[in-house]
């Protein structure tokens, strides 16, 4: 459909009204958008508060879309299976005749393990597709920190029907085969394909044995490119897998 560039002065003028509703700081009785307004140093970070902000460094954003964050663990016990990332909020934009009144980027989700009583830890994230946002003179207008449990979970693979098997990575990568039995095996090896529109990064494999709860050492699977498939071999040599029964983690690895 062609758009008149009346229309798209309407919508790009709807667009900003949109950003300047959500930018304002303190009008209104529910406060300021919290999409708007980015994490602080001493900000303790949800879903369980496990980990506080020390420092948030957001002087390279302008130039590059980097920002580098200091956490520390507050927990007072190690914290084995997070997964951070950061979310870039921008404001509101019109995109081929389209407003869109929610634009943010976010980060690939990467593995963090994080010892009771360790030092702080710097992590640095750079903004996806930050080009485009900069030649379009495009501003960040908040950072957030984001943290997650990338928790073991009970796992099958894609059937034959073409049922899906179980998904990780926010859904990205998805199991498509396994060892059909791990009676007297020792090596079980899974199979996972990209199932997502872009290219993944480099992940970690895990499988834990509630029963008895033994864990494999992690192996690593390497980058994918949509569609690509690839095979985990995990070694079972002296672990203890109970009764057979398993769960599967997987995470981003830790560059």
């Amino acid at each position: 459909m062609r758009t008149g560039i009346g229309t798209g002065r309407a919508l790009a003028a709807a667009a900003l009204a949109l950003c300047a509703a959500a930018c304002a700081s303190s009008e209104g009785p529910a406060g300021p958008d919290e999409r708007y307004v980015s994490d602080a140093p001493g900000q303790l970070v949800p879903p369980d508060d496990v980990v506080k902000i020390v420092e948030a460094d957001r002087s390279a954003l302008e130039k590059d879309g980097r920002v580098r964050y200091r956490i520390e663990n507050v927990s007072g016990r190690d914290q084995p299976d997070l997964v951070w990332s950061v979310t870039f909020q921008f404001p509101a934009e019109v995109r081929e005749g389209v407003a869109l009144p929610e634009v943010a980027e976010t980060s690939s989700e990467t593995a963090l393990r994080l010892v009771a009583g360790g030092k702080s830890e710097v992590l640095e994230a750079t903004c996806p597709n930050y080009a485009r946002y900069a030649t379009a003179k495009i501003p960040v207008l908040a950072t957030r920190f984001n943290l997650a449990r990338e928790e073991p979970v009970r796992t099958v693979a894609r059937s034959a029907d073409g049922t899906p098997g179980t998904q990780f990575l926010s859904n990205k990568i998805e199991c498509v085969g396994m060892t059909p039995d791990l009676y007297g095996q020792k090596i079980f090896w899974l199979e996972f394909q990209n199932v997502s529109t872009s290219k993944t990064a480099p992940f970690e494999v895990q499988a834990v044995f509630p029963s008895s709860t033994a864990r494999t050492k992690k192996k690593t699977g390497p980058a994918l490119e949509p569609g690509q498939r690839a095979r985990v071999e995990l070694d079972l040599e002296g672990v203890d897998t109970g009764d057979r029964e398993f769960t599967v983690k997987v995470a981003f690895r830790r560059l």
